[in-house]
């Protein structure tokens, strides 16, 4: 590796490289937190519904409860997303719900046709007083269905960024050779 030349290029590189390291570090931080607050909140306003399907509530008088529909299923759904189960907002979910003291078995993301529209539905497994587990399920906003709109903002930036690092090598590029032009004429 060749050595930079002149502390211009040093300094340069050196804040390149702060910035990426510490926008990196802020945006890991906004992503945990945002996961754990969305992960609170849907624990908060689902918890009072999902005590009484664990009870052994019809699921009649539990839905007329519940802050949206319920749904409910006999077994785990078998077009679930294994992956999904494992993402860190998952895991805060299943925190969440737990400290809420609900009797958490499992979790799992699963799509459900709904008024000829696939929408994404979180499946809880909960046991029962009998100790039978019934999987119970709703539509929630811990689960992002919007990545096309999420993605443009960095996509934009991804596209500017070429354009932004010609513009300023062109300047530096000629800055110095505007230098060595003077260095010339002087000498």
């Amino acid at each position: 590796m060749t050595r930079a030349r002149s502390l211009f290029t040093r300094l340069l590189l050196a804040q390149v490289v702060v910035t990426v390291v510490l926008t990196a570090t802020l945006a890991a931080l906004f992503y945990v937190e945002r996961n754990r607050t969305v992960a609170e909140l849907v624990a908060v306003r689902w918890a009072p519904a999902l005590k009484r399907a664990a009870g052994g509530a019809p699921i009649a008088s539990v839905s007329d409860g519940a802050p949206g529909t319920i749904y409910t299923a006999h077994e785990r759904p078998v077009n679930a997303f294994e992956i999904a189960s494992l993402s860190p907002r998952m895991a805060m979910l299943r925190d969440a719900l737990l400290d809420e003291g609900l009797p958490l078995v499992d979790l799992a993301l699963a799509p459900e046709e709904v008024s000829g529209k696939r929408v994404p539905v979180m499946w809880i497994a909960l046991r029962g007083l009998d100790g039978a587990t019934r999987w119970v399920g709703f539509e929630s906003g811990v689960i992002e269905t919007r990545w096309r709109e999420r993605l443009v903002l960095p996509w934009c930036c991804f596209q500017c960024w070429p354009a932004s690092r010609m513009t300023c090598a062109a300047r530096w590029g000629a800055s110095a050779w505007r230098r060595s032009c003077c260095r010339r004429a002087r000498a």
